[in-house]
């Protein structure tokens, strides 16, 4: 089991975005200015700048067809967040907003948008009320009006269903993380077994303040899975991935191998 995080070049349409999707351009990583870490159970892109340099989020993707891993219930989130454990001037809040699976062992699966307001119970989400499907277009984003107050926004592009909601969080945001990743989830106490998730692709993936600066998955730290189940734990020199990454702007794949 592998992960590998994408990055390729932003077009302006979903359509264009989806037909150059095969065909990433390829960057030597000693080329890059970009960052590779291994995590242990999430994958794609995050940024750690200075406290008060996020209070705005937002990407797109299609959601995968996911499958059972080892023949047991596996769980994966997709999900885009300000803040949580990277945040070292506020490591216990965040506000992330995303998608959860639920693949039973004979393929059924269960799916459902979420809300996530504290990184030391990643179980205890919130369900949003918007139908997803696999192949739905999902649009993701978060607004932070203040440290304490925050919007959530889903929308379906393809169903034209949305959802907003606000976010009343204990702990109080300091917008220095902001990120794009598939992590592994699940209900029981420790992390459960890693659904396999095929590849998530995120577009027009961006993060910034209102109005101002804007930072894109092209230059972020990039996370690489090594990943762990509930039965079958892996270690790093089994599951890593090699270091060829491709890069562009404002998209972003995460790729399970």
């Amino acid at each position: 089991m592998r992960f590998n995080s994408v990055l390729i070049p932003c077009f302006l349409f979903p359509s264009a975005v989806l037909a150059n999707a095969r065909r990433p351009q390829q960057f030597d990583l000693s080329e890059t200015p970009t960052v590779v870490i291994d995590d242990n159970h999430r994958a794609g892109a995050t940024w750690n700048l200075s406290p008060g340099t996020f209070d705005l989020v937002h990407a797109v993707f299609t959601v995968p067809a996911m499958t059972s891993e080892n023949g047991v219930d596996s769980f994966a989130d997709v999900i885009i967040f300000i803040d949580g454990p990277d945040a070292t001037n506020c490591p216990n809040a965040i506000l992330a907003v995303g998608v959860n699976f639920h693949v039973e062992p004979h393929g059924n699966s269960h799916i459902a948008a979420i809300l996530v307001t504290n990184p030391n119970d990643l179980y205890n989400t919130e369900t949003l009320d918007i139908p997803i499907s696999v192949g739905d277009l999902v649009q993701l984003t978060i607004v932070s009006s203040n440290a304490t107050t925050g919007h959530v926004f889903i929308d379906n592009l393809t169903t034209h269903r949305s959802v907003d909601k606000e976010a009343q969080l204990t702990e109080p945001l300091c917008g220095q993380s902001a990120g794009w990743v598939v992590s592994q989830a699940g209900v029981s106490t420790d992390f459960s077994t890693l659904a396999n998730f095929g590849t998530v692709m995120f577009t027009g993936a961006s993060a910034g303040t209102q109005g101002g600066i804007a930072h894109y998955p092209y230059g972020a730290t990039l996370l690489r899975m090594h990943g762990h189940t509930e039965n079958y734990p892996l270690t790093a020199s089994t599951s890593i991935t090699s270091s060829t990454i491709a890069f562009g702007d404002s998209s972003l794949w995460i790729t399970y191998i």
